[in-house]
Protein backbone atom coordinates (compact mmCIF):
# COMPACT_ATOMS: atom_id res chain seq x y z
CA UNK A 1 0.00 0.00 0.00
CA UNK A 2 1.94 3.27 -1.42
CA UNK A 3 0.73 6.47 0.97
CA UNK A 4 0.65 9.91 -0.01
CA UNK A 5 0.85 13.20 1.45
CA UNK A 6 -0.56 13.96 4.35
CA UNK A 7 -0.24 10.64 6.10
CA UNK A 8 0.43 9.41 9.18
CA UNK A 9 0.59 5.99 10.93
CA UNK A 10 1.31 4.51 14.17
CA UNK A 11 2.04 1.06 15.24
CA UNK A 12 2.53 0.00 19.09
CA UNK A 13 3.19 -2.39 21.70
CA UNK A 14 2.22 -1.86 24.70
CA UNK A 15 3.12 -3.90 27.49
CA UNK A 16 1.89 -3.76 31.42
CA UNK A 17 3.44 -5.03 34.62
CA UNK A 18 0.98 -6.85 36.49
CA UNK A 19 2.27 -6.62 40.07
CA UNK A 20 3.83 -3.39 39.95
CA UNK A 21 2.29 0.46 38.19
CA UNK A 22 5.33 -0.28 35.27
CA UNK A 23 4.37 -0.21 31.61
CA UNK A 24 6.73 -0.51 28.59
CA UNK A 25 5.81 1.29 25.05
CA UNK A 26 7.42 0.87 21.80
CA UNK A 27 5.88 2.39 18.60
CA UNK A 28 6.93 3.18 15.24
CA UNK A 29 5.16 6.10 13.37
CA UNK A 30 5.43 7.59 10.23
CA UNK A 31 4.57 10.96 9.20
CA UNK A 32 4.22 12.34 5.23
CA UNK A 33 3.30 15.74 5.61
CA UNK A 34 2.18 17.97 2.88
CA UNK A 35 5.30 20.47 3.67
CA UNK A 36 8.44 19.23 4.98
CA UNK A 37 10.51 15.91 4.58
CA UNK A 38 9.10 12.86 5.62
CA UNK A 39 10.19 11.14 8.74
CA UNK A 40 10.16 7.51 10.46
CA UNK A 41 10.24 7.45 13.79
CA UNK A 42 11.11 4.57 16.63
CA UNK A 43 10.23 5.42 20.10
CA UNK A 44 10.54 3.59 23.16
CA UNK A 45 8.75 4.96 26.58
CA UNK A 46 8.94 3.35 29.93
CA UNK A 47 5.96 4.74 32.49
CA UNK A 48 7.37 3.87 36.05
CA UNK A 49 5.47 6.51 38.37
CA UNK A 50 6.87 4.83 41.82
CA UNK A 51 10.30 4.37 40.69
CA UNK A 52 12.56 6.05 38.21
CA UNK A 53 9.46 7.88 36.62
CA UNK A 54 8.81 8.07 32.93
CA UNK A 55 10.87 8.11 30.34
CA UNK A 56 10.82 8.38 26.64
CA UNK A 57 13.10 8.35 23.95
CA UNK A 58 12.87 9.33 20.17
CA UNK A 59 15.21 8.12 17.46
CA UNK A 60 14.12 9.72 13.92
CA UNK A 61 15.15 8.19 10.39
CA UNK A 62 14.52 9.38 6.68
CA UNK A 63 12.04 7.73 5.24
CA UNK A 64 14.21 5.05 2.93
CA UNK A 65 15.02 3.59 6.20
CA UNK A 66 11.42 2.10 7.11
CA UNK A 67 9.65 -0.42 5.90
CA UNK A 68 5.89 -1.40 6.60
CA UNK A 69 3.74 -4.43 5.89
CA UNK A 70 0.66 -4.63 5.90
CA UNK A 71 -0.34 -8.85 4.79
CA UNK A 72 2.48 -9.33 7.73
CA UNK A 73 2.04 -6.84 10.33
CA UNK A 74 5.47 -6.03 10.26
CA UNK A 75 7.40 -2.66 10.45
CA UNK A 76 11.07 -1.37 10.23
CA UNK A 77 12.29 1.82 11.03
CA UNK A 78 16.21 1.71 11.34
CA UNK A 79 17.41 -1.14 13.77
CA UNK A 80 14.02 -1.63 15.14
CA UNK A 81 11.28 -3.80 13.94
CA UNK A 82 7.71 -4.50 15.35
CA UNK A 83 5.41 -7.36 14.44
CA UNK A 84 2.70 -9.35 15.77
CA UNK A 85 5.10 -12.02 17.18
CA UNK A 86 8.26 -9.67 17.80
CA UNK A 87 10.05 -6.52 19.12
CA UNK A 88 13.34 -5.51 18.83
CA UNK A 89 15.58 -2.81 18.59
CA UNK A 90 17.11 0.00 20.35
CA UNK A 91 17.52 4.07 20.18
CA UNK A 92 20.46 5.72 21.18
CA UNK A 93 22.01 9.24 22.21
CA UNK A 94 22.85 11.25 25.46
CA UNK A 95 20.57 7.90 26.56
CA UNK A 96 19.51 4.45 25.19
CA UNK A 97 17.65 1.90 25.29
CA UNK A 98 17.12 -1.79 24.04
CA UNK A 99 14.63 -4.32 23.46
CA UNK A 100 14.04 -8.25 22.65
CA UNK A 101 10.78 -9.23 23.32
CA UNK A 102 8.63 -12.07 22.40
CA UNK A 103 4.92 -12.13 22.05
CA UNK A 104 3.04 -15.22 22.31
CA UNK A 105 -0.59 -14.69 21.05
CA UNK A 106 -3.66 -16.82 21.88
CA UNK A 107 -5.96 -18.05 18.78
CA UNK A 108 -8.47 -15.03 19.30
CA UNK A 109 -8.58 -12.98 16.41
CA UNK A 110 -7.57 -8.78 16.49
CA UNK A 111 -10.28 -7.03 17.68
CA UNK A 112 -12.04 -4.55 14.66
CA UNK A 113 -13.74 -1.76 15.10
CA UNK A 114 -14.53 -1.76 11.69
CA UNK A 115 -16.05 -3.96 9.24
CA UNK A 116 -13.80 -5.02 6.65
CA UNK A 117 -15.33 -2.70 4.41
CA UNK A 118 -14.59 0.00 6.84
CA UNK A 119 -10.71 -0.69 6.76
CA UNK A 120 -10.80 -0.79 2.80
CA UNK A 121 -12.72 2.52 2.73
CA UNK A 122 -10.68 5.76 2.63
CA UNK A 123 -13.26 7.06 5.23
CA UNK A 124 -12.95 6.59 8.27
CA UNK A 125 -9.50 7.84 8.37
CA UNK A 126 -8.27 6.29 11.10
CA UNK A 127 -8.37 2.86 11.11
CA UNK A 128 -7.63 0.91 14.74
CA UNK A 129 -6.66 -3.60 15.14
CA UNK A 130 -5.15 -4.50 18.40
CA UNK A 131 -4.30 -8.20 19.72
CA UNK A 132 -6.43 -9.33 22.36
CA UNK A 133 -5.84 -7.72 25.61
CA UNK A 134 -3.71 -10.44 27.11
CA UNK A 135 -0.96 -11.57 25.06
CA UNK A 136 1.77 -13.36 27.74
CA UNK A 137 5.38 -12.51 26.11
CA UNK A 138 8.83 -12.83 27.62
CA UNK A 139 12.44 -10.97 26.75
CA UNK A 140 14.66 -8.27 27.87
CA UNK A 141 13.66 -4.76 27.99
CA UNK A 142 16.58 -2.52 29.38
CA UNK A 143 17.33 1.67 29.26
CA UNK A 144 20.69 2.85 29.65
CA UNK A 145 22.36 3.71 32.80
CA UNK A 146 19.98 1.64 35.04
CA UNK A 147 18.29 -1.64 33.13
CA UNK A 148 15.52 -1.50 35.88
CA UNK A 149 13.01 -1.48 32.79
CA UNK A 150 9.51 -3.16 34.00
CA UNK A 151 9.08 -7.48 33.20
CA UNK A 152 5.75 -6.91 31.77
CA UNK A 153 3.26 -9.57 31.96
CA UNK A 154 0.79 -8.67 28.49
CA UNK A 155 1.38 -6.92 25.62
CA UNK A 156 -1.44 -5.28 23.69
CA UNK A 157 -0.17 -4.61 19.76
CA UNK A 158 -2.04 -2.19 17.73
CA UNK A 159 -2.03 -0.66 14.90
CA UNK A 160 -4.00 2.97 13.66
CA UNK A 161 -3.73 4.30 10.39
CA UNK A 162 -5.00 7.93 10.16
CA UNK A 163 -4.72 10.31 7.10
Amino acid sequence: MKSLPPYYESRFIRANNAHRAQALWLRSTLLLPTAGPPVADAWVMIFDPDGAGNRALKQPYPIDQSDYQYDSWTARIGNTTIDDRTACGSVTGVRSARWDLRIMPGEEEPVKLLTDRGYKAKFPTAKTMAEPARAPKAGTPSRAPRPAAPAPSTARCADQLAR
